[in-house]
């Protein structure tokens, strides 16, 4: 009795699956262990940066003189927003620098340069926090297809078993169908989560680009 309901059990079904079902069922396993992974890691680090940029905001907003900015960059070395206020600030000298008068004043051009260093700066930092995320989106775009195909594969093996056994019995049949619908609901495990997870971490991207741009 209990061999019985062990072989019509989950356990059972992938115990008793084909070799292809059973390389499919470990590539969702490790497709979705690799999606919390990344998922986890990156949200850590996007919690870190957020603190970071409201340290340099309340920093910079209590600098009084450019002397005030440019010791805020030295001390904030290493970080996200110390890296983004070092480049710009690197420009500004040598804008300064290049710059002719008495009072080393700043063009309307040298402004439009400064602006744009800044973008690509801005622009580095966000191509750079979406390192490993679109891991995860091609996770669940994938996955369903490949539990398809696991399920046109198990249909097929229902089918070869009618015609070999020359009946439609439920018992021949069964394996087969319970297979196929096994890799269907393995490749919906990893894309489900795996959609939620890349759509919330790509709204926090976005809103780190707004603290960055603010």
């Amino acid at each position: 009795m209990k061999q019985i309901v062990v072989a019509n059990s989950l356990c059972g079904v992938m115990m008793q699956s084909t070799l292809l079902s059973k390389v499919i069922l470990i590539l969702a396993s490790v497709s979705l262990i690799l999606c919390l992974f990344i998922f986890i890691y990156k949200l850590l680090l996007l919690r870190e940066k957020n603190k970071q940029i409201a340290q340099v905001q309340a920093s910079i907003q209590g600098a009084e003189t450019l002397d005030d900015i440019l010791s805020l960059g030295a001390t904030l070395k290493g970080t996200l927003p110390g890296a983004l206020l070092g480049r710009g600030l690197v420009a500004l000298k040598s804008l300064l620098h290049a710059s002719h008068g008495e009072h080393k004043k700043l063009t309307e051009k040298d402004f439009e340069l400064l602006q744009d260093v800044l973008d690509q700066s801005l622009q580095d930092v966000i191509v750079r926090e979406h390192d490993y995320v679109n891991v995860i989106s091609v996770s669940a775009a994938v996955a369903p297809l490949i539990g398809l195909f696991g399920t046109i594969t198990g249909l097929i093996q229902a089918f070869i078993a009618i015609g070999q056994q020359k009946s439609s019995d439920i018992a021949a049949i069964a394996p087969g169908i319970a297979e196929a619908l096994l890799t269907t609901f393995a490749g919906l495990v990893v894309a489900i989560p795996g959609l939620i997870l890349y759509n919330y971490l790509l709204a926090r991207i976005n809103n780190l680009e707004h603290h960055l741009v603010s």
